[in-house]
């Protein structure tokens, strides 16, 4: 059973684009970039980030965990790349300044 309240949470809809965008972009700077504007409410709300970030670890950590053969590397990779980029903006400068 899922929550309603979560369903339609800010950071869930983000993650939930995030990961749908990571299966057609190459580089996740470009969906996150895309997306800056559109889920600004997430962008400025430290905790919002800081949600989104967690989630993103634990995922990352689950797929890791998995049987080598089964382990989307590709998925591994975005995710670390969101998760820098998510833990260095700070609402200064635009998130294709992440490195």
């Amino acid at each position: 059973m899922v929550r309603d309240d979560l369903v339609d949470h800010p950071v869930s809809i983000f993650l939930d684009d995030l990961f749908c965008s990571m299966e057609k972009m190459p580089f996740v700077n470009a969906t996150l970039v895309k997306g800056f504007e559109q889920y600004n409410e997430v962008w400025s709300n430290n905790e919002y980030r800081k949600s989104a970030v967690d989630t993103l670890i634990s995922i990352g950590t689950n797929q890791l965990l998995l049987r080598k053969e089964e382990v989307d590397i590709k998925q591994v990779l975005s995710i670390a790349q969101s998760i820098k980029v998510l833990e260095k903006y700070d609402g200064a400068w635009g998130v294709w300044n992440w490195s």
